[in-house]
């Protein structure tokens, strides 16, 4: 997906054939909130409850604020807080699929 400026959103990756599908992608500033992360999110949510998953989960940085407003907006809550030697800590989210 490219945002207006011709620009791919950023690096990320899907493991399509994980039982959970995990997500990760970042964007880039010009593409920030113009709605692109959620459709990603939503149709990787498409795509999960299409091939049987239950489950969607992601990383955050406990410090990614945007990001985290962004995730909690489309449901994922947080599960687990891997301990790093040093801050700041990433968060495991989930979003549990119905």
């Amino acid at each position: 997906m490219r945002c207006p400026t011709g620009r791919s959103l950023g690096p990320g990756w899907w493991a399509g054939r994980s039982p959970s599908l995990p997500v990760q992608f970042g964007d880039r500033p010009p593409c920030r909130r113009l709605g692109y992360a959620t459709q990603l999110l939503q149709r990787c949510e498409a795509l999960a409850q299409e091939g049987g998953a239950h489950a969607l989960h992601l990383h955050v940085l406990e410090n990614n604020e945007p990001a985290r407003r962004l995730y909690a907006r489309q449901g994922f809550r947080a599960v687990a807080s891997p301990q790093g030697w040093w801050p700041p800590r990433r968060l495991l989210l989930r979003k549990i699929l119905v």
